[in-house]
């Protein structure tokens, strides 16, 4: 038998975790990510405390989350982690009406890491909120310096981006330029 506190036990919790966040059993993966947080592995904790606010984001529970992760964000954190957590609180601020804050988080993580998944994301949010401030040619514009990344992209960021960026041209009356981006996608 394995104890809950060894490094498989921990482990074993934690996947238990995600599959009670998978299945829908909220308050269970939140039980069980909030006990993770508090044990000695820092990496694991720091995976379970970004389980638990996203645990708390799924029950619609926007102060815990924004809890979570600012603690993710201000204490000792790195990496991708970190900018996951920054890309949450931009869509709690978006969420709640602060497109200013929204808009800080975003430039923040592209910012730190400019060629990650976490910045992928921020860039598409920034998109979309330059698109309601302002305009969806705006947007496309904004998301033009990404298309540089385009080629050393996975097939689903790829699509994303491009399907994204045909909205854009699409609303914006750029039929061809549409057209072609939706054939990437």
């Amino acid at each position: 038998q394995v104890a809950p506190t060894s490094p498989a036990g921990l482990y074993a919790a934690y996947q238990m975790g995600r599959l009670e966040l998978h299945a829908g059993r909220l308050q269970d993966a939140v039980q069980r990510f909030e006990w993770l947080t508090h044990q000695a592995d820092p990496a694991l904790a720091v995976d379970a405390r970004v389980a638990l606010a996203f645990a708390y984001l799924s029950n619609a529970q926007l102060e815990e989350a924004r809890t979570e992760l600012e603690r993710i964000r201000l204490h000792g954190a790195e990496g991708p982690q970190r900018d996951r957590a920054g890309y949450y609180l931009a869509l709690i601020a978006l969420q709640e009406g602060h497109l200013d804050e929204a808009q800080r988080l975003c430039e923040e993580v592209i910012r730190r890491i400019p060629k990650s998944e976490e910045a992928l994301e921020a860039r598409l949010l920034l998109a979309d909120i330059t698109a309601s401030r302002f305009s969806p040619r705006e947007a496309l514009s904004l998301l033009s310096d990404a298309v540089a990344g385009l080629p050393a992209l996975g097939g689903r960021h790829r699509g994303k981006l491009a399907k994204k960026m045909a909205d854009f041209a699409r609303q914006s009356g750029m039929s061809a330029q549409a057209i072609h981006w939706y054939e990437i996608a």
